[in-house]
């Protein structure tokens, strides 16, 4: 889960309220990438499975550049361990429903070819067609 503060909170106590305490083999489990350290990042990603790994981007205003950054890094990664297609069905963003840089980033990959979601650079130069 990325996200920070308030984006990042209700997901914190429902896991709180809700998690067999302690944590039963085989169950799910819940990170939440807050923190901009590039180690604590490096640590997680080298830790998971993509297979079995989902990314939950939550930015209320769609605009906060720590989480646009570390779901865009979590974004590369999924692409570079499961291929781009398979990737996008492993994420999920939650944003404002009319605004934001998420908000516009999502339309427009959404309505892209896959061959112009590789790279942002693509993302760019066919944004502006």
């Amino acid at each position: 889960m990325v996200g920070i503060g308030g984006s990042s909170l209700g997901a914190k106590a429902l896991q709180q309220a809700v998690a067999p305490q302690p944590p039963l083999a085989g169950t799910p489990r819940l990170h939440f990438v807050e923190n901009i350290d590039p180690y604590f990042l490096q640590g997680l990603l080298s830790s998971l499975d993509a297979g079995s790994t989902a990314v939950l981007c939550i930015s209320k205003s769609g605009g906060t550049i720590e989480t646009v950054v570390q779901y865009l890094i979590l974004r590369d990664w999924l692409a570079h361990q499961l291929g781009g297609k398979n990737a996008i069905r492993h994420q999920w963003v939650i944003t404002d429903p009319e605004r934001g840089w998420l908000r516009s980033w999502r339309n427009v990959m959404a309505c892209l070819p896959w061959r112009y979601r590789r790279r942002s650079a693509d993302v760019i130069r066919c944004s502006r067609r």
